[in-house]
């Protein structure tokens, strides 16, 4: 098998998504890369984390063709590939759907069992090539109704994703420094 180490490298991280309960189903996904080779191994396309190994790790070149593997390699590999060729430095590339980083990204309105409602206003901070960069986001916080005494009430996931796609776009301005 070509490229053992960096399969293995990237099927292992691929499991960390799972066990550290960063994604569900099959979203996210972890790359590495082999720079001297040109070659990246990345999780292929919709296969459940508990069904990935080494072997089945997709192997691509920097272009996104395919070198070994008898999957599609995650629908992301363009964008890791990108920013592989654009920042020699990176080694690794990890992208989650985590619930609450979505559902905060997507929505800026966070629905909180037992919570206090109101505006809330989050602070962040980013580090770009070296340097910090910070800001704040207004996000909305709205009571979760108990869908035990009023199940019409409460919001189904589905709902509150094509809310949040359909009603808000979310631009943090993130100084990137030139990037």
């Amino acid at each position: 098998m070509q490229f053992k180490s960096l399969r293995e490298a990237a099927y292992e991280a691929n499991l960390e998504i799972s066990r550290q309960h960063l994604a569900i189903y099959t979203f996210g996904n972890v790359s590495a890369i082999d720079r001297a080779a040109g070659v990246v191994a990345i999780k292929p396309s919709g296969v459940p984390y508990d069904q990935l190994t080494p072997e089945g790790m997709v192997l691509v070149d920097l272009d996104n063709r395919l070198v070994e593997g008898s999957k599609r390699p995650s629908s992301d590999t363009k964008t890791h590939t990108l920013l592989y060729r654009h920042f020699p430095t990176i080694g690794g590339i990890c992208h989650t759907h985590s619930t609450y980083a979505v559902a905060w990204a997507q929505g800026r309105l966070v629905y909180v069992q037992g919570g206090k409602p109101g505006r809330k206003t989050i602070q962040y901070s980013v580090l770009a090539n070296g340097r910090q960069a910070t800001g704040e986001l207004s996000v909305e916080v709205k009571a979760l109704p108990d869908a035990a005494t009023n199940p019409d009430q409460a919001p189904a996931p589905a709902a509150l994703v094509l809310r949040a796609v359909r009603d808000t776009t979310v631009r943090l301005p993130v100084p990137l420094f030139g990037v």
